[in-house]
């Protein structure tokens, strides 16, 4: 029973429901000036990765995610949290959106700005 209870994500097949890709929260914290550094960390309600799927988390210079900063990858979506180091001004994340690819496809979350 123990067994099933810890991997039941990977015995249990994910239904094909859509999971709720919208941030909780972005937050950004200056962490360094000369250089910059900021962290940013997303809250989101934890999931699983489809099978053969991966959740990624993307930072944008804009408001409206066109122009992406950088991609990374969530190594376990399930805990709902991710934070992220980079070596940027803190004017240069302007928001971020999950993503969730498998194959071919990919759906996208609506952006959120990040609240500095």
């Amino acid at each position: 029973m123990l067994i099933v209870l810890f991997m039941r994500d990977a015995i249990v097949p994910i239904n094909g429901e859509t999971q709720d890709l919208r941030l909780r929260r972005l937050t950004g914290v200056e962490t360094g000036a000369a250089p910059p550094r900021v962290m940013v960390t997303a809250a989101f309600d934890g999931f699983s990765a489809p099978p053969g799927g991966k959740v990624l988390l993307a930072l944008c210079s804009d408001r409206d995610c066109q122009s992406v900063l950088r991609t990374d990858q969530i190594d376990d979506p399930r805990l709902g949290t991710m934070t992220v180091f980079l070596a940027v001004a803190r004017n240069s994340v302007a928001a971020g959106r999950l993503i969730v690819e498998h194959g071919q496809s990919a759906q996208q979350g609506e952006p959120t700005p990040t609240t500095w």
